[in-house]
């Protein structure tokens, strides 16, 4: 893993510059006029970005458009289908489409506040509704699911707190987050990884640290092999990873990444049968205790 650069102002205009470019998405709205920082909050050891900042629900409209939130995640579920059974009530947090549903063996509630997702759902025959974690009962579930939600919201220590006490006792929590132990890191450019989509990076240490401040216990801790979409910005992880700075705009940068998605092509299906690669996801199933 890079060394994580704490405290060095990351210039707005880099960040609206790197949206534009990679998914013609006007991010200027969104970002303070000068720059972020990204800091390290202790003493659980996951990282943000101040100002936080994430983004509002045109911004997801038009990102939906462009990539897609219905494909992929296939991995993280398949995982997680394994630490639910039939008998269970299972309520999956910021579900976007609800594609969980499919994996999930128990009684699937999901939650949304994208209208657009939720109606994409609801038009598969998902049980997704547009209502607020706030809103459920607590102690009302078996499983509580948080895909890839935890990096989005602005206080995530607040929102996992309020996640975990709509866990019964003895039931689990289960969080997925983007891995800041993986190739991510490295990875220069990739615009994703920054506000207003990822506005927090974490660990698999710092999710399950965070769950036993909540009552949580016996993490479990599983990692993603390495995704075929994922291919090209590994091997750039790898190849040419990044430095201090966040962003690399220059014509090398640009020309290597051409090259890797070319190569991409014929070293993605050898890497992904190395069982020691990984890819960008990491999962901890926490288990309540009290």
């Amino acid at each position: 893993m890079a060394k994580i650069v704490v405290g060095d102002p990351i210039p707005s205009k880099d960040i609206v510059r790197i949206y534009k470019e990679r998914f013609s998405i006007d991010v200027s709205r969104l970002v303070p006029q000068d720059s972020v920082v990204l800091e390290e909050v202790t003493p659980y050891g996951y990282f943000r970005f101040r100002p936080a900042i994430p983004g509002d629900s045109q911004f997801y409209s038009e990102l939906m458009e462009r990539i897609g939130y219905d494909d992929g995640e296939k991995a993280e579920f398949q995982a997680a289908k394994d630490y639910v059974s039939r008998s269970e009530r299972v309520l999956d947090v910021g579900c976007g489409p609800g594609r969980f549903s499919a994996y999930c063996k128990g009684t699937y509630k999901g939650i949304e506040l994208n209208p657009q997702a939720v109606a994409d759902a609801q038009r598969h025959g998902r049980n997704v509704v547009l209502e607020k974690l706030e809103d459920q009962p607590e102690g009302a579930f078996d499983v509580v699911t948080l895909f890839q939600v935890l990096e989005h919201v602005p206080d995530p220590e607040a929102f996992l707190d309020m996640a975990a006490r709509r866990v019964s006792t003895g039931g689990r929590l289960i969080v997925t987050t983007p891995d800041m132990d993986g190739y991510m890191t490295n990875s220069p450019n990739h615009v994703l990884n920054y506000p207003p989509h990822h506005i927090s990076w974490w660990t698999a240490d710092a999710i399950a640290a965070l769950m036993a401040q909540n009552g949580f216990g016996n993490p479990i801790v599983w990692k993603e092999p390495l995704q075929s979409i994922h291919v090209t910005d590994w091997l750039e992880a790898t190849v040419a990873p990044r430095g201090r700075r966040h962003f690399d705009f220059s014509l090398k940068a640009r020309i290597i990444r051409q090259m890797l998605r070319v190569g991409s092509l014929a070293l993605g299906p050898l890497l992904r049968r190395g069982s020691h690669v990984t890819g960008q996801c990491v999962m901890v199933v926490g288990e309540r205790l009290r």
